[in-house]
């Protein structure tokens, strides 16, 4: 995803960065396109589990909020390979907000989960966030059961103003 920038300069929203099957690209950070200062884009996150990953907590690979001095980190990735995915917790490659009227928030960023989640009944999600003035785009949740097609959602959080709200597409 894109970090959020200053809304009067011309910003575009873009595509989450890297693989929506295979995610491993960080976030980008929110700031002005002219100065460094800014907030920290989400992280990444590989993990390879041959058997149960239970998972009652949460990962996050966020960007970063803002009280409002400049704009939001996007969304990370998160890339999960596992036997079988089960609990009832989540993750996340949310957009960071920011509260200025001047600056835009994050993208999302990109989450995929190779693997059983037949009983997991916790939260993939990966929106953009919201600020009410410039909102980032949407990312993208991706899973699929080895041997099957995959789902790939966009999803912004059904923000009004990201131009895909929301997309459900077959994947091979």
């Amino acid at each position: 995803g894109q970090g959020g920038c200053e809304s009067a300069v011309s910003c575009p929203i873009k595509a989450p960065y890297g693989s929506h099957a295979a995610p491993t690209s960080l976030g980008s950070g929110g700031g002005l396109p002219t100065f460094s200062q800014g907030t920290s884009g989400g992280g990444a996150l590989i993990l390879n589990v041959t058997g149960i990953l239970t998972l009652d907590g949460k990962i996050a690979a966020d960007g970063e909020n803002n009280a409002g001095n400049y704009g939001a980190g996007s969304g990370g990735s998160v890339f999960l390979t596992v036997g079988s995915l089960v609990g009832g917790g989540t993750v996340t490659a949310n957009g960071g907000y920011t509260a200025s009227a001047t600056y835009a928030s994050g993208s999302g960023g990109r989450v995929a989960v190779i693997g059983s989640t037949t009983t997991f009944t916790g939260v993939l999600q990966a929106f953009a966030a919201n600020d009410g003035n410039q909102s980032g785009g949407a990312g993208t949740v991706f899973v699929r059961t080895p041997g099957m097609n995959g789902n790939l959602v966009v999803d912004a959080g059904n923000i009004a103003s990201t131009p895909l709200r929301s997309a459900q597409i077959a994947v091979g």
